[in-house]
């Protein structure tokens, strides 16, 4: 959800939760069905607030975990080229530089594989300092790349949730803008607030041919035109 939409939806809230609470304390019957709505609309947007503000957690921790996973490879990546250079030089083995990895689980998986081999030739001396060098910083980078993957799907969920809320509140905000239209007027600034905005949304204001977001269009007559009009015809 792109962040122009969110602070739209935010700043949605806002303002319809001003005009229900004016309808609230001052109750009368042309805000009847804005009053009977007051439920919904508070649940559903008090859900979307929930959803959007573990969002911005989330997106936080998964901050700190990802630049924590980054800081952990930066060791391993240290050791991992000084390793291969004694691989290739004991065994003639060759691997690529840390930097020609393409991700950090590439560079992880291939010092496991060293490890491994290391390992299997622990009756070698020279294995001993290598598993030795290797053994803890493959540890941290592992550690650190699982949290890091964990805080990801986490983001990933909450984001979800957060669209999922925002479905939710759509179909309420939509029945709260319609009953204030008919509460207030068309023309009125609690009505206009809650109207959807585009990038042209100044021309709008003055062109009398702009479909109304509550009006949906009679096959055959252009939006914006009840009927009757001579320019529909």
């Amino acid at each position: 959800m792109a962040s122009q939409n969110l602070e739209h939806i935010r700043r949605q809230i806002r303002r319809a939760r001003g005009t229900v609470s004016m309808a609230l304390s001052n109750p009368r019957p042309e805000t009847a069905s804005l009053v009977s709505l007051a439920p919904a609309f508070t649940e559903a947007a008090a859900a979307f607030e929930r959803a959007d503000a573990a969002v911005r957690g989330a997106q936080s921790a998964s901050a700190k975990e990802t630049a924590e996973a980054l800081a952990a490879l930066r060791p391993l990546a240290q050791q991992y080229d000084g390793v291969r250079s004694i691989l290739a030089a004991k065994l003639g083995t060759p691997y690529r530089a840390a930097s020609a990895y393409a991700t950090p689980d590439d560079l992880i998986t291939v010092c496991e594989a060293i490890e491994d081999e290391l390992e299997a030739r622990q009756a070698e001396p020279w294995t001993t300092p290598l598993l030795v060098a290797l053994g803890p910083v493959l540890d941290a980078a592992v550690k650190e790349q699982l949290e890091g993957n964990a805080a990801m799907k986490a983001l990933q969920k909450a984001q979800a949730d957060r669209e999922q809320a925002a479905g939710t509140l759509r179909p309420v905000f939509v029945s709260v803008r319609r009953s204030v239209r008919a509460a207030f007027g068309r023309s009125s600034r609690e009505y206009r607030e809650l109207r959807d905005r585009s990038a042209g949304a100044a021309e709008e204001e003055d062109d009398p041919d702009a479909t109304d977001p509550d009006v949906v269009p009679i096959a055959g007559l252009p939006a914006g035109r009840p009927p009757g009009d001579p320019a529909a015809n």
